[in-house]
């Protein structure tokens, strides 16, 4: 069971390292610093705005496993959750 683990870690870092430069839909943790892509890929989010819980498109980078997105260029705000 030890090999298939580390043979699915290896995947998703191929994975990850393979959706550098694609565009996604993230939508903000909390109060910014993390963010969920549509494809349930946890990112960082750099220079996020205040608005929490909102969904940006903005472009994935990053090399191997580590994957982040900078909101600091206009970003297209899909929605906002009107919850309190």
């Amino acid at each position: 069971s030890k090999e298939l683990r580390e043979l699915a870690m290896e995947k998703g870092r191929i994975y990850r390292g393979g959706r550098s430069g694609d565009s996604a839909r993230v939508v903000l943790e909390g109060q910014g610093g993390w963010g969920l892509t549509e494809d349930y890929l946890r990112v960082e989010i750099l220079n996020a705005p205040s608005e929490p819980q909102t969904i940006h498109t903005g472009q994935l980078q990053g090399k191997g496993g580590h994957l982040y997105i900078d909101l600091s260029h206009p970003s297209q705000l899909i929605e906002r959750d009107s919850t309190p």
